[in-house]
C-alpha cells in the first residue's frame, strides 16, 4: 500500500531525444506493436492465459526476443512508433532496460514514456511470483512536439486488487503539420484485459470523448495500440480452428459495430492475426489468434495502406501493424 503507484489524472511527460523534423508532412507511416516486455516470444506460455509460467526462464530469452524485435524494426521503418509493454526495471524481464535499447536503435526520434504498470512486488502466482514490475507505453516520433501527456483512464479500483493491477492511460502527443494550421494528435493506448468488459467500456468512452474533442477543434487524430478487443467485423474463427479452452478467452470480446462515430474508421489488416493466446508455446492451429491491434482514425485522415507483419509470434505474442496515411484530404463521412 505504501508503494502503490497513484498517477495524477493528467501529467506532462518528459521529452527525450531529438526529433529530426520540425513538422509532419502530408504523408506519414505509423507502427503499433505490443512488445510483450521481451518475455512472450514463440516458446512462452502465461499463467493467466491457461499456461503455467509467470515470466521468462532467464535473461537470455529476453535478450533473444529484444534482438529479434530490433531486427524486425529495420524492415518496418516508420515515422511514429507506438509501443506497449516496454519494461524499464522489472524483475520479470531481468531488469533489461528496453526503453534505452529502443531509444539507441531509433536515432533522430523524440520519445515519450508513460508508466502504466509499477508495482513493488506482484505476489502471484504463489509458487513463482511475477515480482517487481516497472513498465509502460512508449511513443517515438520523427516530429517534434511541444507537449506529451499521460491521461489516466478508468482502471481496477477495488481493494486489494488495485494494488497489483495496471493503471491504464492514454499517451498523447501533438505535432504541427506543415502548411496547415491544425495539429496531428497521436494517442497511444493499451486497454484492459482479463475483465468482464465493464472497465474496457469505460476506457473506450473516455478515449472517444477525448478524440472527438480534438476532431472538433479541426485536428487530425490517430488512435493506435493494443485495444484488447476484437475489431469490428472480425469473427471468433477468423483464422481457422484452435484448441484453446474457451474459459481462457473471456478477454476476446468484440467492439460494438455501432460504437464507431460517423466518418471515423477502424484500420487493421483482417488477413493476419495480431495476437495469440498464451496457454502454451505457439503452434498454428492450436493457440487462438485474432485481431486486437490497430488504429482508429478521424475523418481528416485518409488511409493509404495497412499491413500486419506476420512474424509468426516469434519475438512477442503480438504482431506489428503498420499504417500509411495522408492528412487532411477530402473528408469521407461514411464508415
Amino acid at each position: 500500500m505504501f508503494n502503490e503507484y497513484t498517477p495524477l489524472p493528467e501529467k506532462n511527460l518528459q521529452i527525450d531525444g531529438k526529433a529530426k523534423l520540425e513538422k509532419v508532412g502530408k504523408e506519414l507511416t505509423v507502427l503499433t506493436w505490443n512488445l510483450g516486455y521481451g518475455g512472450l516470444g514463440k516458446d512462452a506460455d502465461f499463467f493467466m492465459d491457461g499456461g503455467v509460467s509467470s515470466k521468462p526462464e532467464n535473461i537470455a530469452v529476453v535478450n533473444r526476443n529484444i534482438k529479434g524485435i530490433l531486427e524486425s524494426l529495420s524492415s518496418m521503418e516508420s515515422d511514429i512508433y507506438l509501443f506497449q509493454e516496454v519494461d524499464i526495471n522489472s524483475g520479470r524481464s531481468f531488469k533489461v532496460s528496453q526503453y534505452e535499447i529502443l531509444k539507441n536503435r531509433l536515432t533522430y526520434f523524440e520519445f515519450y514514456f508513460a508508466i502504466n504498470f509499477s508495482v513493488y512486488f506482484v505476489p502471484v502466482p504463489v509458487l513463482d511470483p511475477i515480482g517487481k514490475v516497472h513498465s509502460g507505453m512508449l511513443t517515438g516520433s520523427r516530429f517534434k512536439t511541444d507537449k506529451a501527456l499521460r491521461l489516466s483512464l478508468p482502471s481496477v479500483d477495488s481493494w486489494p486488487q488495485k494494488l497489483f493491477h495496471l493503471k491504464r492511460c492514454m499517451l498523447v502527443s501533438r505535432h504541427k503539420i506543415k502548411d496547415h494550421e491544425n495539429d496531428l494528435v497521436v494517442i497511444n493506448v493499451h486497454l484492459s484485459a482479463y475483465d468482464d468488459g465493464m472497465i474496457r467500456n469505460r476506457q473506450m468512452k473516455r478515449v472517444l470523448e477525448y478524440a472527438l474533442k480534438e476532431d472538433e477543434k479541426g485536428n487530425a487524430v490517430i488512435v493506435g495500440g493494443d485495444w484488447n478487443q476484437m475489431f469490428p467485423g472480425i469473427k471468433k474463427d477468423q483464422f481457422g480452428i484452435y484448441t484453446t479452452d474457451e474459459k481462457y478467452l473471456s478477454w476476446a470480446q468484440k467492439i460494438d459495430e455501432n460504437w464507431t462515430p460517423k466518418g471515423w474508421k477502424w484500420v487493421f489488416d483482417e488477413n493476419v492475426p495480431t495476437v495469440r493466446n498464451n496457454e502454451s508455446a505457439y503452434e498454428s492451429g492450436k493457440n487462438f489468434t485474432t485481431v486486437i491491434d490497430g488504429f482508429l482514425v478521424s475523418p481528416g485522415v485518409k488511409v493509404m495502406e495497412v499491413e500486419t507483419f506476420d512474424l509468426d509470434f516469434d519475438f512477442s505474442d503480438h504482431n506489428p501493424v503498420v499504417m500509411k496515411v495522408k492528412l487532411f484530404e477530402e473528408k469521407d463521412e461514411s464508415n
